[in-house]
């Protein structure tokens, strides 16, 4: 019985957050985001806040990121018959980041938008391959959300 205790003391949760190292996601707690567009997003974020490092000054900090993420899509150039050609379609992500004291250090809209064509075959409308579902929109908006943070920690170096 002791063996078991005692190999069970260096066990840890897979996914658990360590806020004194400057590894991890550099000690950026992110909120769960809803729908399935958030969560790819959340992804992409965790995966590219791992690849960054700190300031040593802000290694013990605890910071929390929470997005809000939304999506439009607008039509224009119009055909003839009325049909849209073209249609624009954007995410925006509200974005905040707060520390330990609730403070926020950053408070910013984000957004991202494409453009793509529609064709009408038979009644039906085909959306081209640069469609709403393209997920290089959701990563060119997680490059951009990780820009706002890389300034928001320089400044608090």
């Amino acid at each position: 019985m002791l063996f078991l205790f005692l190999v069970g003391c260096s066990v840890r949760p897979l996914y658990q957050t360590s806020h004194e190292t400057t590894g991890g996601t550099a000690g950026i707690d992110i909120d769960i985001i809803a729908e399935r567009e958030g969560q790819k997003l959340r992804m992409y974020l965790v995966d590219t806040l791992r690849d960054i490092s700190i300031s040593p000054k802000l290694a013990h900090r605890h910071l929390r990121l929470k997005i809000d993420l939304s999506s439009s899509e607008k039509q224009y150039a119009f055909s003839t018959d009325g049909n849209a050609k073209r249609v624009k379609f954007s995410y925006v992500a509200h974005v905040l980041l707060s520390n330990e004291n609730r403070k926020n250090l950053l408070d910013r809209k984000i957004s991202v938008s494409v453009g793509y064509n529609i064709s009408h075959s038979q009644g039906e409308i085909s959306l081209s391959i640069y469609g709403r579902n393209n997920e290089t929109l959701l990563k060119e908006l997680a490059n951009k959300i990780l820009e706002n943070l890389k300034m928001v920690l320089e400044n608090e170096a």
